[in-house]
């Protein structure tokens, strides 16, 4: 397990140079710039996506065991896989956010989707855990909450994106990211999860317009695949605090339920 651990350390630093690089920031990458071949991000994030099923895939250790090979610590850094899969796409994520172009949309879709598998399998990955700031954006504090609940909201839909399937993509990975969170039970009745959570319904009002300015667009252009994310996303979140939700004793709580109506009438997709 030790020698997988660190094969799969490794890859992860080397895409996160790889990233770095790309992104034109080389602090703490100059001594390992001559030592390896950066690969493209295009491949980097690939990879990263595809680091959690091969570990699934394996047959020789149960799924405990996978579990506790992606949190083992690390040598000195004490960091695990999944600590340095987190730090690497926050970094990938910040870069790649505002767009510019085809290219910056795709690797910001990769993004997004290598998250998605990483938090489908990983269980410290959790609603409380992304709203950590990771040291590789430490500078601007930008959690990965803060950022996935803006990919979600009014700030999203006055992007310019180069194709529609990247604006819908987005979307879908967005909210599925954000459900598997939910879903992640780890951190349950801890008061990071409860901040977590107050946090995304307080967004839900204007200006912000968290879920509601998505779902317009999505209905708008008959995006049927983020509508389905959306909607599980909104009746997890209802689930999470169903009581104080129930009872609009949570600000944006009146909002998530008005929402939830106007999805239980959708033509094709209730909740």
């Amino acid at each position: 397990q030790q020698c997988l651990n660190e094969g799969v350390m490794k890859m992860i630093l080397n895409c996160k140079t790889s990233i770095a690089l790309s992104l034109g920031m080389n602090n703490g990458t100059n001594h390992v710039e001559n030592s390896i071949r950066p690969f493209s991000p295009t491949v980097s994030l690939t990879l990263l996506a595809d680091l959690p099923g091969e570990a699934q895939s394996r047959n020789d250790l149960p799924t405990a065991d996978i579990e506790a090979l992606l949190q083992m610590p690390f040598d000195a850094t004490n960091m695990s896989a999944a600590d340095a899969m987190l730090d690497t796409l926050q970094l990938s994520i910040g870069g790649f956010i505002n767009g510019g172009g085809e290219m910056q949309d795709s690797l910001l879709c990769l993004t997004l989707k290598s998250l998605r598998k990483w938090a489908e399998i990983c269980k410290s990955i959790t609603i409380s855990r992304l709203m950590e700031t990771s040291p590789s954006n430490s500078t601007t504090g930008n959690s990965f909450l803060s950022q996935l609940v803006a990919l979600l909201s009014s700030q999203s839909e006055q992007r310019q994106w180069s194709t529609a399937h990247h604006a819908e993509d987005v979307i879908i990975q967005s909210a599925n990211v954000l459900t598997a969170c939910l879903d992640n039970t780890s951190d349950f009745c801890t008061q990071s999860r409860r901040s977590a959570v107050s946090s995304m319904l307080s967004s839900i009002q204007a200006p912000v317009e968290f879920l509601v300015s998505p779902l317009r667009n999505s209905e708008m252009h008959l995006w049927e695949d983020a509508t389905v994310a959306l909607s599980n996303l909104a009746s997890t979140l209802a689930r999470e605090e169903m009581e104080d939700i129930s009872t609009c004793q949570l600000q944006g709580s009146f909002d998530l339920i008005q929402l939830l109506l106007e999805l239980q009438a959708h033509p094709v997709h209730t909740v």
